[in-house]
């Protein structure tokens, strides 16, 4: 009987080793996890403006908190009113997105209307103003400030001449490393107006430039396919 019990021993434990105070390494499945890390929508992309960065698709810029609407898209290229701006400018009264192929390349914003102006002084102090927190921060490329060149030459003209190709125009250029902004006064429509408003439009560079290069290309084939 000895011997049968020193058989199923040597057989349960052949090592002969304390299986108490020996290690026993027990293998656990993988925890699964409840959802997955997001992505960092920002990692690797450039800032834009209002907090946003250039390469952002709509969803990414609604998670990031703004909000925007979509107001048209073309082919391939769609416009949203940003409705709840992440950082906003005081002068502003609207802001629109542009997306090309789902990604963030263009940005407006234009002030509230200049009402009662014909001498454009309110409008040209506004510009100023903007134009000089521009200068501080990025490069000037350029400048086309002028009026009554042509048909509208008094100085109570001011924003029919702006309206009046040839005659006048008041803009100013900005760029930096991977950013284009284009400041201009405006008239509100053509002929007999006293009005006018700031526009100022933020391109991704020279991703914009790019993509309207290929939408051009693209376009050209659907035409000759359709010839």
């Amino acid at each position: 009987m000895l011997g049968f019990f020193l058989s199923l021993a040597i057989a349960v434990n052949p090592t002969g080793q304390d299986i108490k105070s020996s290690s026993v390494k027990i293998a656990k499945p993988n925890a699964t996890k409840s959802e997955s890390p997001k992505e960092n929508p920002s990692d690797g992309l450039r800032d834009a403006m209002l907090g946003l960065k250039w390469g952002w698709s709509p969803k990414d810029v609604k998670l990031s908190g703004a909000i925007i609407e979509l107001k048209e898209c073309n082919m391939t290229t769609c416009t949203y009113s940003l409705k709840k701006p992440l950082k906003t400018l005081s002068w502003a009264e609207g802001y629109s997105l542009i997306f090309g192929n789902d990604s963030l390349y263009k940005i407006r914003v234009y002030s509230v209307d200049i009402t009662d102006d014909p001498y454009g002084t309110a409008g040209k102090s506004l510009f100023g103003t903007i134009d000089s927190t521009l200068s501080i921060k990025y490069r000037t490329k350029g400048s086309f400030m002028y009026t009554g060149r042509e048909l509208y030459e008094e100085g109570n003209e001011f924003y029919q001449c702006l309206g009046y190709n040839g005659c006048g125009s008041w803009a100013k250029f900005f760029s930096d490393s991977g950013k284009s902004i284009v400041l201009e006064l405006k008239p509100l429509g053509k002929g007999l107006n006293r009005s006018g408003y700031i526009s100022m439009e933020t391109e991704a560079s020279p991703e914009w430039s790019d993509y309207l290069d290929m939408v051009k290309t693209k376009t050209k084939g659907i035409d000759s396919d359709a010839l």
